[in-house]
C-alpha cells in the first residue's frame, strides 16, 4: 500500500510531460534482418549437440558426450561469471573487444573439434577443458542478444522473437542438407554472424539505463525457479530417447511452432496474454510425464518431444517476461538473464549425467523406476503450480523491481510510471488494446512513420486508430494528447 502510495504522489510530481530520450527515436528504424541474427546463434547451439549433423561420425560417440558435458560445464561457470561480474560488465557493446574474442574461440573450437580433436581421440580432460572454452562465446552471444531484447517494445519482442525461432529452423533445415565438411564450417561460422548482427541491432535501439545509485534489484527468483524446474522435467522426459535420435532435434522443431504460434498470435490479436501462453505448457507437460513409463517406440520418442514442445514454450514466454521486466522497470538485464539460464543449464547438466548413470545401471528399463520417475516429475509440475499461483503479479515485475536502499520502498521508473497512466488513460476512454499502445506512442512525440515501423502496421491503419483515439478522448492534436497523459 506504501509503495502504491509512493508511486502515486510520485505521478503528481511529474507535472510536465514524460518523453523518453532522443535517442530512443532510433528505435523506430529497424530492419528485421538484423534482428533476426539471434536465429545464427540458436542453430549453432542446436546444431552442435546434434550428433547426425556435427560431426555426422558414429564412431565418435565417445568423444561427443565429452563435447556436450564440456560445452555445459563452459555454459554454468561463464554465465555464472558474468552475474557475478554483472555490475562492473553492465552491457557487451561495451565490450565488444571481449565479446569478439569469445565468439572468435567459439568458431575456432567449433571446427576444430569436429576436424582434429574427435579424429585424434585426445584425452577426455582435454576435450573437456577446450569444448568448455568454446562455449563461453555462446554465453556472451546469449547475454548480448539478451540485452538487446530487454531494449525493445511487446510488439518488436513479440515478431522478432518469433522470427528468430522459425528462422533458427530454417537455417537448422539448410544446414542439415549440406555435405561434411560444408556443414561443419557452416556451423562454425554461426556465432560471429550473429554477433555481428547483435552489433549491428544495438546501435539501432536506446541504450539500457545504468543501474541507479542506492538502489537494490532482487533477483525474479520465482521466475527462475520455474524455468529450471522446467529444465529438468524437459530433460527427464527424454529418458528413453534412442541413440543419435531426439534431443536437439526435438528442440529445434518444438522453437519452430512455438515461434510459428507467436507470430499467428500476434497477427490476430496483436497482443498475447503471457499468463495464457504458459498455461498451454501445463498439459502438454503433464501429458510428456505420463509417457515416460512407456518404453514402447513411438511413445518413448513422443514423450521427449512434448517434454522439449513444453521447455522451449515456457522457456520463451520466461524470457519474454524477464524482458519486458527490464524495459518497463529499468532493471538492468545482464545479472538476472546470466543467472536464469545458469541455473537452467546447470538443471539440464545434472539431469544427462544422471541419466549416463542411469543407462549404464540399465534402470532406464526397469517399470518401477519409471513410474517412480513420473511420480517425481508430477511432483515438480505440482510445484510449478504452487509456485505460479502464488505469484500474483504475472505481467509485473516478478519481484524484480529495484528497491531503495535507503527507504526499503520498491523505486518506480519513469517508464513504468508512463505506461501505468497510458493503462488509466486507456481504461477511461474505453480504447483497445492497439489505441492504447498508439496512444502510448503518441505521447512519447513519436512521428507516423517511427510508430508503423515499431508496431508493423500500415500508414492507414495507424490514421485509423489515432482518428479513433482522438474522438474517445475529445483531443484533436498531438499536443493535446501529450497533455492529457502528462
Amino acid at each position: 500500500m506504501a509503495d502504491e502510495q509512493q508511486a502515486q504522489a510520485s505521478d503528481k510530481a511529474t507535472n510536465a510531460p514524460f518523453f523518453f530520450p532522443e535517442n530512443e527515436e532510433t528505435g523506430a528504424h529497424m530492419y528485421p534482418l538484423r534482428f533476426l541474427g539471434l536465429a545464427f546463434f540458436i542453430t549453432w547451439l542446436c546444431l552442435t549437440h546434434i550428433s547426425s549433423i556435427y560431426p555426422a561420425n558414429p564412431d565418435w560417440e565417445a568423444e561427443r558426450t565429452l563435447f556436450d558435458f564440456g560445452m555445459r560445464i563452459g555454459d554454468v561457470g561463464s554465465l555464472a561469471l558474468f552475474a557475478i561480474f554483472a555490475p562492473r560488465l553492465q552491457s557487451f557493446s561495451r565490450h565488444m573487444p571481449m565479446a569478439v574474442t569469445t565468439c572468435a574461440l567459439s568458431c575456432m573450437g567449433t571446427l576444430l573439434m569436429a576436424l582434429y580433436v574427435f579424429p585424434m581421440h585426445l584425452p577426455p580432460a582435454i576435450i573437456i577443458v577446450l569444448s568448455a572454452l568454446t562455449a563461453v562465446g555462446g554465453s556472451v552471444l546469449f547475454c548480448f542478444w539478451a540485452q538487446i531484447y530487454s531494449r525493445m517494445s511487446t510488439t518488436q519482442l513479440l515478431v522478432y522473437s518469433a522470427g528468430c525461432c522459425i528462422g533458427a529452423y530454417v537455417l537448422s533445415f539448410f544446414v542439415g542438407n549440406l555435405r561434411q565438411p560444408v556443414a561443419i564450417f557452416t556451423i562454425s561460422l554461426m556465432p560471429l554472424c550473429s554477433l555481428f548482427c547483435a552489433w549491428l541491432s544495438q546501435s539501432a535501439l536506446p541504450p539500457e539505463k545504468p543501474a541507479a545509485e542506492n538502489v537494490r534489484y532482487p533477483l525474479p527468483k520465482r521466475l527462475i525457479a520455474l524455468m529450471t524446474i522446467a529444465a529438468l522435467i524437459s530433460s527427464i522426459s527424454g529418458l528413453q530417447e534412442t541413440q543419435g535420435v531426439g534431443g536437439s532435434m526435438f528442440r529445434i522443431t518444438a522453437t519452430c511452432i512455438v515461434g510459428i504460434t507467436l507470430l499467428i498470435g500476434t497477427i490476430q490479436r496483436h497482443t498475447i496474454d503471457y499468463r495464457q501462453f504458459a498455461r498451454i505448457t501445463f498439459p502438454i507437460a503433464v501429458v510428456a510425464v505420463l509417457l515416460i513409463p512407456i518404453t514402447i517406440q513411438p511413445f518413448n520418442l513422443v514423450a521427449s518431444f512434448l517434454g522439449k514442445l513444453a521447455y522451449v514454450c515456457f522457456t520463451i514466454f520466461a524470457l519474454m517476461i524477464m524482458a519486458t521486466i527490464c524495459h518497463r522497470y529499468e532493471v538492468p538485464s545482464l545479472r538476472p538473464f546470466a543467472c536464469a539460464r545458469a541455473c537452467s543449464e546447470a538443471a539440464i547438466l545434472i539431469s544427462v549425467l544422471s541419466k549416463n548413470t542411469l543407462h549404464s545401471l540399465q534402470l532406464n528399463t526397469e517399470q518401477a523406476f519409471l513410474y517412480a520417475i513420473a511420480t517425481i516429475c508430477i511432483v515438480l509440475l505440482a510445484l510449478c503450480v504452487l509456485i505460479w499461483r502464488r505469484e500474483k503479479a504475472v505481467n509485473e515485475d516478478w519481484g524484480a523491481c529495484g528497491i531503495s536502499l535507503e527507504t526499503g520502498a520498491r523505486v518506480i521508473g519513469e517508464r513504468a510510471r508512463y505506461e501505468r497512466r497510458c493503462r488509466e488513460l486507456a481504461e477511461t476512454y474505453k480504447l483497445t488494446e492497439r489505441e492504447a499502445e498508439i496512444l502510448a506512442l503518441l505521447g512519447q512525440n513519436k512521428t507516423r512513420a517511427e510508430i508503423e515501423a515499431e508496431l508493423f502496421l500500415s500508414e492507414n491503419t495507424i490514421k485509423t486508430h489515432t482518428r479513433h483515439i482522438y474522438q474517445k478522448t475529445g483531443a484533436h492534436s498531438r499536443e493535446e494528447i501529450i497533455s492529457l497523459i502528462g
